[in-house]
């Protein structure tokens, strides 16, 4: 019995030792694998096993590496569902190609305005993503708002020029007009930077050397 015992406790220790063997070796794989990757989020999302089409190579590029890009389909509700990928400044990955929607957010202390664009991928691509600016929206907004007091004035002092034809009638005459144009011109502008800054400018450009897809 103790000869059986002494056995027993052998295959056990032998056991364990090949459990512990294995152990590290699956570690020291996983290691050598994180290591080998890239930074950048290479990630490729497949649809389903009846697709079409094979994904291809974006490059996601931006000036301010702490912004967060994040990629939807185009159909997804951000507040609803999760991003495809997430980027941490410019990165690259597969994707299959389709109607997209990206979402830029900003860091704190940043003047970049959290906004979404949609845009259409049709094969390996590079995308520029210029981010709007927060100061230049508030100024739009504030051009907006000043515009068409000005030109309430310019009226205003048109019409008493008008009424009342004093010796310098014709110095509010002109005045007013000078309201009444610029008024429009800052009204106009104004909205039209608060438009544009409310959302990141994106270009899309063929991507001239992607990486090629590993042997099969």
């Amino acid at each position: 019995m103790a000869r059986l015992d002494v056995a027993r406790r052998g295959v056990y220790d032998s056991g364990l030792v090949s459990r512990w063997v294995g152990s590290v070796a699956v570690a020291a794989g996983l290691a050598l694998l994180t290591a080998s990757r890239r930074a950048s989020a290479d990630v490729v999302y497949v649809a389903g096993a009846n697709a079409l089409n094979e994904p291809v190579q974006l490059e996601l590029q931006i000036k301010e590496q702490r912004a967060e890009l994040r990629l939807y389909r185009r159909e997804d509700r951000i507040d609803l569902v999760g991003p495809l990928v997430v980027c941490q400044g410019s990165c690259t990955f597969k994707t299959l190609p389709g109607a997209y929607k990206l979402q830029l957010r900003g860091p704190p202390d940043s003047d970049i305005e959290t906004g979404s664009r949609l845009f259409e991928l049709r094969g390996p691509s590079s995308l520029y993503v210029d981010p709007p600016s927060s100061t230049a929206r508030w100024i739009g907004l504030g051009m907006g708002l000043l515009g068409p007091g000005m030109m309430l004035l310019g009226l205003a002092l048109v019409s008493e020029a008008q009424n009342h034809r004093t010796s310098s009638y014709r110095d509010e005459q002109f005045a007013g007009g000078a309201l009444l144009v610029g008024g429009t011109m800052l009204t106009v502008g104004g909205w039209l930077m608060f438009a544009a800054n409310g959302k990141p400018t994106l270009s899309l450009q063929p991507l001239r050397h992607p990486i090629p897809a590993p042997a099969r």
